[in-house]
């Protein structure tokens, strides 16, 4: 298929393409599988490791941990479109993955012995997480550290997370600290309990902190 440079590529050059391999692919194609395809690549090109493309089932999930609950080790991921290799985003605080030394900018290149990249994205996920089951047992992460090329396997037990998005503390002077660390549906009112445990508009001041 080809294009006019000058028109260059469009919403209408997908859905032609997509025309084109639906009728002289070798094979049936389901054609909601190629625009799914259409739309993370067009996300993917973005470069940016904070940006992804969520499709239905990603979706169920997040809503899922963005509740507040769920089990697993406590790590967001997501596909690195450079290598296309699973990448932490960040260990969630607290959480298993936090306390075993997972970091951002970490590969995930195996799981129990199995190799995962963007090939089995959605399985991987669902061997970090388990399920209720699965609570209490290990499972063994094989890690490409952020920057290098030294492999770790690291052994982390499942828990059932229960997501704590704020915290708090009094600073010298009357100064107040809530830190946010991520934001889910009880963020606000986790966020207005702790600002009125610290004396609310009687502060001098306050720091919210959102690292």
């Amino acid at each position: 298929m080809g294009l006019n440079p000058q028109t260059g590529y469009s919403a209408t050059a997908v859905e032609k393409a997509a025309t084109i391999v639906k009728q002289f692919y070798y094979e049936d194609v389901d054609e909601s599988v190629l625009y799914e395809g259409a739309l993370d690549g067009m996300i993917s090109a973005l470069g940016d490791e904070y940006s992804w493309f969520v499709d239905e089932e990603s979706f169920k999930e997040l809503k899922e941990e963005t509740q507040g609950a769920y089990t697993g080790i406590g790590v967001t991921v997501s596909i690195d479109a450079a290598d296309e290799l699973i990448t932490v985003i960040a260990p969630i605080e607290d959480t298993p993955a936090f306390k075993a030394g997972i970091n951002p900018g970490d590969k995930i290149i195996a799981i129990d012995g199995v190799q995962v990249s963007i090939t089995n994205y959605r399985e991987a996920v669902n061997m970090l997480r388990g399920d209720m089951a699965d609570v209490g047992k290990n499972v063994v992460i094989t890690l490409k550290r952020a920057g290098t090329d030294v492999l770790e396997d690291i052994s982390i037990v499942r828990e059932e997370i229960h997501l704590i998005t704020a915290k708090s503390k009094m600073l010298p002077d009357n100064i107040g600290y809530i830190r946010i660390t991520s934001f889910g549906e009880n963020t606000y009112n986790e966020f207005k309990e702790n600002f009125d445990s610290l004396g609310g508009e009687n502060l001098n001041g306050l720091v919210i902190d959102l690292r």
